[in-house]
């Protein structure tokens, strides 16, 4: 959120969107910076071709920028019901996919639909700055929760052993007790052959 703040507020980006990614299967969005009246609640689109060159830039993980998406054959555009999705009616505008450890996890979309102030590669290079420091932030995260994972699970290992040691410490006694006894069996058994 605070990178489409960042892109539509400080950068002066007319539209950000954002999509990311839901087990691969569905993009939902995360952001839609503005476009008024648009509720992001439940809006997604299907990860397949129906969403023409949003699914180009996420499942082959490119940057595009489309100067008029008139002038692109028809698997670039989006189809019903798509099409009618108000954040993503656009004529230009610049998809950059995030990627994690070679993944795509989402995608950033940007235009200036109202002005038509034309998009170049300087703001393809700003875009991918900020897709790059999304997939930072996220794998920052995922470390984190994988630290604090390990961290549980060592608790739960010492708090095991902690909870364990008085009967290891009673089994100990018992077995010392047990050699003890077949030491003094053995003794009674060699003094009564002799």
């Amino acid at each position: 959120i605070l990178c489409a703040e960042g892109l539509h507020e400080v950068l002066g980006y007319e539209r950000v969107n954002i999509l990311m990614s839901e087990d691969g299967k569905r993009l939902r969005f995360v952001v839609a910076a503005g476009t008024d009246g648009f509720d992001i609640a439940g809006a997604s689109l299907p990860v397949d071709p129906s969403i023409g060159v949003i699914y180009k830039c996420f499942t082959e993980k490119k940057v595009y920028l489309i100067d008029d998406i008139s002038s692109y054959p028809a698997d670039y555009h989006l189809q019903p019901p798509h099409n009618n999705l108000e954040p993503l009616r656009s004529r230009s505008f610049i998809l950059c996919p995030i990627v994690v450890k070679g993944q795509a996890i989402g995608a950033f979309g940007i235009d200036n639909k109202s002005s038509k102030r034309a998009l170049n590669d300087s703001d393809v290079d700003t875009i991918m700055l900020f897709a790059d420091q999304v997939a930072s932030a996220v794998t920052r995260i995922n470390l984190l929760a994988s630290i604090d994972t390990l961290i549980s699970e060592m608790e739960n290992s010492f708090a095991f052993l902690l909870g364990s040691r008085e009967q290891f410490s009673r089994n100990v006694m018992t077995l010392r007790e047990n050699v003890d006894s077949v030491a003094d069996g053995t003794a009674i058994i060699a003094s009564a052959s002799e």
